[in-house]
């Protein structure tokens, strides 16, 4: 099965619930999703991201935005991703959500540029936490320990983009150089003797350039 693309990623990002303060009146909108209004000025309502974006660039409507992502709760959720050895639990998509919201809800984000700084450090600071999980795994390989499984708990979507690859790539690796049990099994050829190197990683952004449409940056406009 072929990896998701950042575009795909984007895709079912979108389809997350979120509020809206309408300025307009609309009928219930029938979708093979689900029923979502009727839309009512002044009165808050739940939509897809989707929807919510066509409607703000629409002027319809303005977007609340998800309380994580309100500076306060960032700012906790910063400070316990620094002193967790594990990633902290957030959307799934959280990384796309946010793009998503920048780029088409600027203006209804209170204090963009904190927030925008928040999200870069949290992403630098769980993929670290990430990295830092491979390194622990390939040391253990090296001291000839048994490496059953490796727990990936919280990973958001964007980051399992960044970093499938070279994973993939480590544990067949990590394979190779663990050495039989029988002294005349051969190594699984399909494995091979490739090397992995800092090449094989990507981050979020490198991701995100490959994946056909491009997903925006945490940025002001």
């Amino acid at each position: 099965m072929s990896r998701l693309s950042a575009s795909e990623c984007e895709f079912f990002a979108e389809e997350t619930i979120v509020t809206i303060v309408p300025n307009v009146n609309h009928p219930p909108f029938n979708f093979i999703s689900g029923v979502f209004g009727p839309l009512e000025s002044g009165i808050p309502c739940e939509v897809p991201l989707w929807l919510a974006t066509t409607l703000r660039k629409r002027g319809k409507c303005v977007i609340r935005m998800p309380d994580w992502m309100l500076v306060a709760n960032l700012e906790a959720i910063v400070a316990h991703e620094r002193n967790q050895e594990t990633l902290g639990n957030l959307p799934f998509h959280y990384m796309e959500i946010s793009q998503l919201l920048f780029a088409n809800a600027h203006e209804d984000i209170a204090q963009p540029e904190k927030v925008s700084q928040l999200l870069q450090d949290l992403e630098q600071i769980r993929m670290d936490r990430i990295r830092i999980g491979i390194a622990n795994t390939a040391e253990a390989v090296k001291l000839d320990q048994s490496i059953v499984s490796t727990s990936l708990n919280n990973v958001a979507s964007m980051e399992i983009l960044a970093m499938r690859d070279f994973f993939l790539s480590s544990l067949d690796a990590f394979l190779w150089l663990r050495p039989p049990e029988d002294a005349n099994q051969e190594v699984p050829a399909a494995l091979g003797r490739r090397e992995v190197g800092a090449s094989d990683y990507e981050t979020p952004s490198q991701s995100a350039n490959a994946g056909g449409r491009k997903i925006r940056r945490f940025r002001e406009s």
